[in-house]
């Protein structure tokens, strides 16, 4: 029996996210899902957290639609913060910050 461990099903989870939010046009619910999925992952779940996140997701997104940021970069980027998140506020931080560098507002 072939069973999935968490981090193979948020992969499938993000991929699909990020071809729904190619193929319909950029839907505003999309980015709203993406912050969901690796939020429910963090140890800490303050306001200012979920805001970092949030902008985190969002200039992704705009470098990713304005074609900066390639399907499997910008994959990597949401894994690697999905990733992060459960180890902790400071590791979290850190990521998002990586996470944002080249990308335009």
């Amino acid at each position: 029996m072939i069973t999935a461990d968490e981090t193979q099903i948020t992969r499938a989870q993000m991929a699909a996210l990020l071809v729904a939010f190619r193929l319909e046009d950029h839907p505003d619910d999309i980015p709203l899902d993406i912050i969901e999925l690796i939020a429910l992952r963090m140890l800490r779940r303050e306001d200012i957290d979920v805001f970092e996140l949030g902008i985190f997701v969002r200039a992704n997104l705009i470098s990713f639609e304005q074609g900066v940021l390639s399907f499997p970069d910008i994959h990597t980027r949401f894994m690697a913060a999905a990733l992060a998140a459960p180890l902790g506020p400071a590791e979290f931080a850190e990521t998002l910050h990586i996470g944002t560098r080249g990308c335009r507002l």
